[in-house]
């Protein structure tokens, strides 16, 4: 607080702020700040001062005749306004002066900190949608891959399976062929090599592997079959055929049993991916 104010005469101007504000005393003695430099008008200054205060030109002069006028009426008034209450008053405003700048730096704080939220919030939603969309890309691209895998092993499952139902057609057609001295037997016997040799190409495993020599120790009993009966040795011709007869029902059943399994390993990889 400024102590060389003096609030024993009035109406005076005591301070002109940078924004214009008039802080001056009435004409009961009273702080008031309702006027402005730049708007105030000398209508106003007789209805609050009952005095025109300030005027650009001469504010210094007139301030010093109504100080020199109203020094003389102070003696002769009582004061019902005392010098602590109007220094009380200055101190209030300034104190709300800087409550305001105060609060207007924490108003832009707080916008701010809701600016910095609002883009971490925004950041991690992103961030959070991009990771979700990888994981069900990558889900979706492994379950095609397994649904692709078993796609090829069902293919090459079925063609196997196919070329075997051919081969069997085959043998026992020869069988027949063999028993009754048909003419073409010996071509047939050669397109059943040639079968059993693509069938040879098409296993993929230590089993299929074993069902493929198994018909072709099949085709070599049923060639020793053919000679016997080109020989004239029907007996012998008869025990070879059955040889083969054999050898094709233990062939039909490990081909189920091996088909079979197949399927039930392939469907429990399906359910674990």
């Amino acid at each position: 607080m400024n102590d060389n104010h003096s609030f024993s005469d009035y109406p005076k101007i005591l301070k002109i702020e940078d924004d214009g504000k008039i802080i001056a005393l009435d004409k009961n003695g009273k702080v008031n700040t309702d006027l402005n430099i730049h708007t105030v008008s000398d209508e106003q200054q007789q209805a609050i001062f009952g005095d025109i205060l300030y005027q650009p030109y001469r504010r210094i002069t007139k301030s010093n005749q109504l100080y020199d006028t109203n020094s003389q009426k102070s003696h002769n008034q009582e004061p019902h306004y005392n010098q602590q209450d109007r220094e009380r008053e200055l101190y209030l405003l300034d104190e709300n002066k800087k409550a305001k700048r105060k609060n207007v730096w924490l108003g832009l704080g707080v916008i701010v900190l809701l600016i910095v939220v609002i883009i971490f919030a925004v950041t991690t939603y992103i961030n959070s949608d991009n990771n979700e969309q990888q994981s069900t890309k990558q889900t979706s691209e492994q379950q095609s891959a397994n649904q692709n895998q078993s796609n090829d092993t069902q293919g090459s499952n079925v063609n196997f399976q196919r070329q075997n139902n051919e081969v069997k057609e085959d043998i026992q057609s020869l069988k027949e062929n063999i028993s009754n001295s048909n003419n073409n037997t010996d071509s047939k016997l050669q397109s059943l090599q040639d079968k059993v040799d693509s069938l040879k190409q098409e296993a993929d495993s230590n089993k299929t592997n074993n069902l493929a020599e198994k018909y072709q120790t099949t085709v070599d009993d049923l060639k020793q079959a053919k000679n016997e009966k080109d020989n004239g040795n029907t007996n012998q011709m008869q025990a070879e055929l059955d040889k083969a007869n054999h050898k094709l029902d233990d062939i039909k059943s490990k081909f189920s049993s091996l088909f079979n399994d197949k399927e039930d390993t392939d469907r429990t990889n399906n359910n674990e991916s």
